[in-house]
């Protein structure tokens, strides 16, 4: 029996019936989904390479030790990433359109190369000291309970799992305690103020609930206790750089969005006096372009998150039954900093026209693998349900 797996992307996109049931019901995606994924994910996949090489290390003997270098991470990583989104590009755009868009690509090679360098130099070596890698990128997954009947909740006759992929598992080396480390990048100035929203994110309670009680399909088969969560955030831009005047002078605009370490390797670079720019380097003390903050996990918040998802994943079975209206819920899409539904053409006039856009994922979690991926529903079974 394959089962029926509850990811925080579908618990999310719930919040509108009317895109889950396009996105999760229908199985429907836009037709460049395919397509290697844009700047948040080449920053993920930076990363995932950067703690595999820490692990890679740490394990002894490794023959072929990934790459912990910029220059390696650019050519395993970002280059080959650019020549798939260009390939992909030249095959599905006009030429104009494709021109613009590959453009815009390489703008995003050479930033994420950027941030990633910085990173590097920020933090690689100290968290190979302090990390034990325990995983990276670890398929978690643990069966949901029926709230009613504290059973194993089914959905068409599967059992139904909450199940997820974890950007990074380690174990402090000075206190033995096992955090998650959650990569996110944000376009967001503010890092504080960003992390503070994500306290509200149901995941952070959802994977070290999982980790708990591991379901045998998950990668970790034995139960981890999990102190905290790692908010690892990136901001979406580099530091900029100071701009000399025509006096030779470095212009103290207040406006300029870098960080005091730049700002004052440049002041020594240009051979001038760091005295002569006392306030503008006060202004720019605290500034960040990455930001770190631990969130303790308590018993509270596991049976908080068991209970929530739980309730969901009922409201999802019953929403799964054939013939069953999906309301579209207009402020999930024009809320405040809300992205533009990949659904908005077939949401607001639904036909043949419409869905030539979109194609027919084969598994319902397109992120997920193995037998969390799921595989195609048992035709005979699938409008059955208890």
């Amino acid at each position: 029996m394959k089962y029926r797996v509850i990811t925080n992307s579908e618990r999310g996109a719930f919040a509108c019936q009317k895109k889950w049931g396009f996105s999760y019901n229908e199985r429907l995606t836009t037709l460049d989904a395919a397509a290697p994924l844009r700047q948040g994910s080449l920053y993920h996949r930076c990363l995932e390479t950067l703690y595999r090489g820490i692990a890679g290390f740490e394990a002894g003997g490794d023959a072929n030790p990934r790459p912990t270098r910029i220059d390696e991470i650019c050519e395993t990583v970002i280059d080959p990433w650019l020549e798939q989104r260009e390939f992909f590009t030249r095959q599905n755009l006009d030429p104009e359109v494709a021109s613009h868009t590959i453009e815009r690509d390489r703008e995003i090679a050479d930033q994420t190369a950027g941030m990633v360098s910085n990173y590097i130099d920020r933090f690689i070596s100290q968290d190979a000291e302090r990390w034990e890698v325990l995983g990276v990128e670890l398929q978690v997954a643990r069966e949901l309970p029926n709230p009613k009947t504290g059973k194993t909740l089914r959905i068409q006759r599967r059992k139904c799992l909450y199940g997820g992929a974890i950007d990074l598992l380690v174990r402090d080396r000075s206190s033995g305690l096992v955090f998650l480390v959650e990569h996110k990048t944000t376009a967001e100035r503010d890092l504080d103020r960003y992390c503070r929203k994500l306290h509200f994110d149901p995941q952070i309670r959802g994977y070290p609930w999982a980790l708990a009680k591991p379901h045998p399909a998950a990668d970790l088969k034995e139960p981890v206790e999990v102190a905290g969560i790692i908010y690892n955030v990136a901001r979406k831009k580099l530091p900029a750089m100071p701009k000399i005047l025509k006096s030779g002078k470095i212009s103290t605009d207040k406006r300029i969005d870098t960080t005091h370490a730049v700002f004052l390797r440049e002041v020594l670079i240009q051979g001038q006096n760091p005295a002569d720019y006392v306030e503008i380097l006060d202004q720019l003390k605290g500034r960040e372009f990455f930001h770190r903050e631990t969130y303790m996990i308590t018993p509270g918040d596991l049976q908080d998150f068991q209970e929530d998802m739980s309730h969901n994943a009922l409201q999802i079975r019953d929403a799964s039954k054939p013939g069953t209206f999906h309301p579209r819920q207009v402020q999930v899409c024009t809320g405040p900093g809300s992205w533009p539904c990949p659904f908005n053409s077939i949401c607001m006039e639904d036909g043949p026209m419409a869905r030539a856009s979109y194609r027919t994922k084969t598994v319902r979690h397109e992120e997920l693998t193995g037998d969390l991926a799921e595989e195609e529903p048992n035709k005979k079974t699938e409008n059955l349900f208890r």
